[in-house]
């Protein structure tokens, strides 16, 4: 079944999984716990991915860790907030819920400052909330064909002065 989404409100238990998933993704991108971010990206991305790199999925696990953890030690990723506040409750025809949870990071490269503003999807699967960015929609689509159909909202980046 696909089609467009429409808006929805989380039951009570929804809610609370999902706000305990987002700060704890977000302490965790602050405090360099990338073994918890990847185990926090949605199984069936995971799979997708891994089979397209043609690696087990325990090595583009530990492939995806390392990139993180180089990232923040270099000082490129300097800051990842995820905002609950004023994310978007989706549900799509079959039922599944999603929320559109608004994204910004601070990267550096080459001494100039970036803000990316974006949306991280979280998706409840198996009764866990997963997320990952938006902008893979194919692999997206491909581990989870039920989204097709869905627009996703694109995200920007500019030069920022950072202090």
């Amino acid at each position: 079944m696909s089609g467009t989404a429409q808006s929805r409100s989380l039951n009570t238990v929804e809610k609370a999984a999902l706000s305990t998933a987002v700060a704890a993704l977000n302490t965790a991108m602050q405090n360099g716990n990338f073994d918890y971010v990847v185990g926090n990206m949605p199984p069936k991305m995971v799979h997708f991915f891994a089979a397209n790199s043609n690696v087990p999925i325990d090595e583009f696990r530990q492939n995806v860790i390392r990139k993180f953890a180089e990232m923040k030690s270099s000082g490129v990723l300097e800051s990842y907030v995820l905002d609950l506040s004023t994310a978007q409750t989706k549900e799509l025809p079959n039922g599944m819920p999603y929320v559109l949870l608004p994204t910004t990071t601070i990267m550096q490269h080459e001494g100039k400052h970036y803000k990316s503003s974006y949306y991280t999807i979280a998706l409840l699967d198996g009764g866990k909330w997963y997320t990952d960015r938006i902008g893979k929609e194919m692999a997206l689509l491909q581990a989870y064909p039920e989204f097709a159909g869905v627009e996703f909202p694109q995200g920007t980046t500019e030069i920022v002065d950072h202090k």
